[in-house]
């Protein structure tokens, strides 16, 4: 799933991108701080990835591009992430401003996994 992720923020958002291997993707990430793994056996890119650790992931991204909040605070309150990763709320917040995430009925669902349908 991260290494779906990976490629199509490599495709589909970065201009000029042509035929790149993960290797080169991943360093592009990296480089960026849309991760902290420091290699991509740690970032493990096979593996899946909650909706909460993405918000970290869409929210960096969007600052990287200079993308514009459209939602303010008060659009993206959500009634489960109290007590969730505290280092992760304030992603999940801001993910949602910038329209990339949304909830369901008040809900985030931060522990659910995200489906490549989301991605």
């Amino acid at each position: 799933m991260k290494k779906i992720i990976g490629l199509l923020c490599m495709f589909g958002f970065v201009a000029g991108a042509s035929a790149q291997n993960f290797s080169t993707v991943y360093e592009w990430m990296y480089d960026n701080g849309l991760t902290t793994m420091t290699s991509e056996e740690a970032f493990r890119p096979n593996d899946g990835v909650s909706r909460g650790e993405i918000a970290k992931f869409f929210a960096q991204f969007a600052e990287l591009k200079w993308l514009t909040k459209t939602k303010s605070a008060e659009e993206c309150v959500f009634n489960d992430i109290d007590g969730y990763d505290s280092t992760l709320v304030p992603h999940i917040i801001a993910a949602c401003q910038y329209g990339l995430v949304k909830g369901s009925q008040g809900n985030y669902m931060p522990n659910k996994a995200l489906t490549e349908a989301e991605a």
